[in-house]
């Protein structure tokens, strides 16, 4: 699992981020956490400086100096971490690079504790990027990589006994490399909300680690206080 702090730090990957950032943090200031574990996304504490965690742990495939938190060493589907020890797992663009996209998920599962929960941010198989790197042949982040519809993730996630909670498309503009040009049309990222949720570039799946023996429920008021309401309708096409 390879680090791509750099690609974050210019553009289209500072508008990503930035975009990633603002929903990732209406999850995260409702959840007082002890330990978050990271997977993926940068690895300067910048994702997670908000958050009311006690303590963010990064998994990549080397160490980043520049990061306060301690970082392992280790495979996103093969954790050195203990059964039921983590509040929050955070996985940013993982399954696009794994081959073991279901064994990511169920390591997840298994260091969460019950009731823990797990986000997933991923590029959206319907997503404008996407679309676009099919009509140009040319690749706009360095997940080149499958990538998956926010259906299929949440069967996957359900598979490993999850309830998902919240889900969102986000991202609606251009792969533009010009941070001027990006900002002028932002005015598409309210506009796709409302008229074509399913394009969202990215989407973010926030789900929950059932308790053996409880029955499931979905926090549905949890999704509304974050404000969270716009969500996206789960797809009907079987092929998703």
């Amino acid at each position: 699992m390879r680090n791509h702090d750099n690609w974050y730090r210019k553009m289209p990957g500072s508008m990503l981020l930035a975009d990633e950032k603002v929903w990732l943090d209406r999850v995260l200031k409702k959840n007082r956490a002890r330990i978050l574990l990271q997977l993926g996304g940068p690895f300067d504490d910048h994702l997670t400086d908000s958050a009311p965690v006690s303590k963010t742990i990064f998994v990549g495939s080397d160490s980043r100096p520049k990061s306060a938190n301690p970082v392992i060493q280790a495979n996103a589907d093969a954790l050195p971490i203990d059964s039921d020890s983590v509040d929050i797992v955070l996985l940013m663009h993982v399954l696009e690079s794994t081959p073991n996209a279901v064994g990511v998920l169920q390591e997840a599962h298994r260091v969460l504790k019950p009731n823990g929960k797990i986000i997933v941010f991923g590029f959206n198989r319907f997503g404008v990027w996407n679309l676009l790197r099919f009509l140009t042949r040319k690749h706009f982040s360095p997940w080149v990589g499958k990538c998956f519809s926010i259906g299929k993730v949440k069967r996957k996630l359900r598979a490993t006994d999850c309830s998902v909670t919240i889900q969102q498309t986000i991202c609606f503009r251009p792969p533009f490399e010009n941070a001027v040009r990006a900002k002028r049309w932002f005015f598409l990222e309210t506009w796709g909300q409302f008229f074509f949720p399913y394009f969202g570039s990215v989407f973010m799946v926030v789900a929950i680690k059932n308790v053996a023996g409880m029955t499931p429920l979905i926090d549905a008021l949890w999704a509304k206080k974050i404000g969270i309401g716009n969500q996206v309708p789960e797809p009907s096409m079987r092929n998703f």
